[in-house]
């Protein structure tokens, strides 16, 4: 949920500026910046909203407004520590200005909580997610409840639980039916998260119609560079994976991977995650140089937009290891494999506390 409605950004008794150059119109007017790809603009209108707050005017809706808009920029370059620093200085801001299940700051939950799972913090985020969706479960007609509902379905199934992650994902899909309508690219995003999800528990069949029914959808709305047309190949390839057709993988996944790069920040984590499908690929079809060339670019830019100890990184960590097995580069594997328990015990210790 990048861009939301003007009530999820000023709050439902705002009022929205007609000035141009107010800190809650370049507040909307960066988000539709990033909306469309362009970061550094839109960061640059979100600093210009900072600087118009910062002479007085921080505890107010703008203020909020500014500090969420710059931390969801933020957010979307990867620097998830200055975001969440923004995103919580937004919260506290809407929740001692607005009523408890004001949809604003069910939208600053949301982007709050997206912050922490980054940051491989999932016990945290699970719970402002959470908060988001009982907010807007009270607001009748909301259609920012769906992109909720997908956040913590893709949060869930990181932690492993597919059949409850398949649950939300459901709901999601429903409401954003409701919401939006059955062709609209919100109820896209929850055919996609459920065709994965079913790719994962080897249910090929149930899941091919649903990311096809996705990508026609985004086909429809998008042109065919657009990033979501990127997220739709890397979904085609990971079903075509799972049903061992790795050539048809590989060309999907250096479509995506070429369509990622052009819209997205240099080294942003989602193109580190494409890189790390196709070396899976390459491992798979017995190509281990290759597969171990990019599993080594892949970790490098995953660590540099997530840190080197996030839980995120545990399944690529893994693969990359056995790829260092197989041409007797023990020592790194055995490093990296150390590296992943680590991460594992830290979280564990996170969440039993």
């Amino acid at each position: 949920m990048i861009l939301a409605f003007a009530r999820a950004i000023w709050g439902a008794n705002a009022t929205p500026s007609a000035d141009p150059d107010s800190p809650l119109r370049l507040s909307e007017i960066s988000l539709v910046q990033m909306e469309r790809g362009d970061y550094a603009l839109a960061h640059k209108t979100a600093q210009r909203a900072m600087d118009a707050v910062t002479s007085g005017n921080e505890e107010t809706l703008a203020g909020a407004a500014a500090f969420a808009a710059m931390g969801t920029v933020l957010q979307a370059e990867s620097n998830d520590r200055a975001a969440l620093d923004m995103l919580l200085r937004a919260l506290t801001i809407r929740e001692h200005l607005l009523q408890p299940n004001d949809p604003a700051i069910a939208y600053t939950l949301n982007s709050l909580a997206l912050a922490y799972r980054h940051q491989g913090r999932f016990a945290q985020a699970a719970c402002l997610y959470r908060r988001a969706i009982d907010i807007y479960e009270r607001v009748p007609g909301s259609r920012d409840l769906a992109a909720v509902l997908n956040n913590l379905g893709r949060l869930v199934e990181d932690e492993g639980d597919l059949k409850q992650a398949e649950q939300f994902f459901r709901r999601a899909i429903a409401a954003a039916e409701q919401g939006y309508g059955p062709d609209h690219p919100e109820t896209a995003a929850g055919l996609s998260n459920l065709g994965n999800l079913l790719v994962l528990r080897h249910k090929f069949n149930q899941s091919a119609p649903l990311l096809e029914h996705a990508a026609a959808i985004d086909r429809r709305n998008f042109p065919q560079d657009n990033l979501r047309i990127g997220y739709d190949l890397n979904n085609a390839a990971h079903l075509a994976f799972g049903r061992k057709r790795c050539f048809e993988a590989e060309q999907l996944l250096t479509q995506s991977q070429a369509i990622l790069e052009k819209n997205l920040p240099r080294n942003h984590p989602d193109i580190g995650q494409v890189m790390a499908n196709l070396a899976e690929v390459y491992r798979v079809e017995g190509r281990w140089e290759d597969s171990e060339a990019l599993y080594r670019k892949a970790l490098a830019v995953l660590e540099q937009a997530w840190g080197a100890n996030n839980a995120l990184l545990v399944p690529t960590l893994r693969r990359y290891s056995e790829v260092l097995r197989a041409r007797q580069e023990y020592a790194e594997a055995e490093q990296l494999q150390a590296q992943s328990m680590k991460i594992l015990v830290a979280q564990s210790l996170r969440s039993a506390k």
